[in-house]
């Protein structure tokens, strides 16, 4: 079950710590991290949900897929419309308690870019924590063909998320540093549209390098990652 793996990655990657994790998913990998989110947060220490389904029901209306999903529930969400919302990792929104990135494409007919938009309401008006990246342009397989700029945009967004849960505190005048969270939804801008990211000259050269950008003082690239 859920426990015994936990125990086998702990054992396999953490020496034996098996009370905290960071989850990381996509597509049906993002439905189970916002699930589990909502359902064993206790397990984990920050969340990734990415081009996930969160609203069951919502994506039944609205997929490239749409009544795909019957064959699952066995009913219609027309005519059993409590049944999709039972297994929505939605119905558990209240619960969530840790940070919570969301990425999403603005084109992606699979898992419309409302579902991302309905986790992202909901937990800015529960006061919870959470970040969101909308990627204009790009589709479902964002991760996997998306371009280059915003593949590594995501790569390193989703990287500094949970570097952030697991690095060691730092103290500064006995007060913890951490990282200022998006006060609302962001403004539109080129490429990925997000709050801050922390940068260092190693991600700053990393970007120019994969952006094909040569030479010193050419910021382009980094400054599409800054409010």
């Amino acid at each position: 079950g859920l426990d015994e793996g936990f125990r086998r990655g702990a054992r396999d990657a953490r020496g034996g710590d098996d009370s905290e994790f960071g989850m990381l998913g996509g597509s049906y990998g993002g439905f189970m991290a916002t699930w589990l989110a909502g359902h064993h947060s206790e397990r984990f220490r920050a969340f990734c949900s990415e081009r996930a389904v969160n609203n069951l029901a919502s994506e039944e209306w609205s997929s490239d897929i749409s009544t795909a999903f019957i064959t699952e529930h066995g009913v219609s969400h027309i005519d059993d419309p409590a049944e999709y919302e039972q297994r929505s990792p939605m119905r558990a929104v209240r619960n969530i308690d840790k940070p919570m990135l969301i990425i999403h494409s603005e084109e992606d007919w699979r898992c419309p870019i409302a579902q991302a938009e309905e986790l992202w309401v909901a937990l800015k008006l529960l006061g919870k924590e959470v970040d969101f990246y909308r990627f204009p342009g790009e589709n479902h397989e964002l991760s996997r063909s998306g371009s280059p700029i915003h593949r590594v945009q995501r790569g390193v967004g989703a990287a500094q998320q949970f570097k952030a849960a697991f690095a060691p505190a730092l103290q500064e005048g006995g007060n913890l540093r951490r990282r200022r969270r998006l006060p609302a939804r962001p403004q539109p801008q080129q490429g990925a549209r997000r709050g801050d990211v922390e940068q260092d000259e190693q991600l700053r050269q990393l970007l120019l390098r994969r952006c094909g950008q040569a030479g010193d003082g050419d910021g382009d690239a980094v400054d599409r990652l800054r409010d």
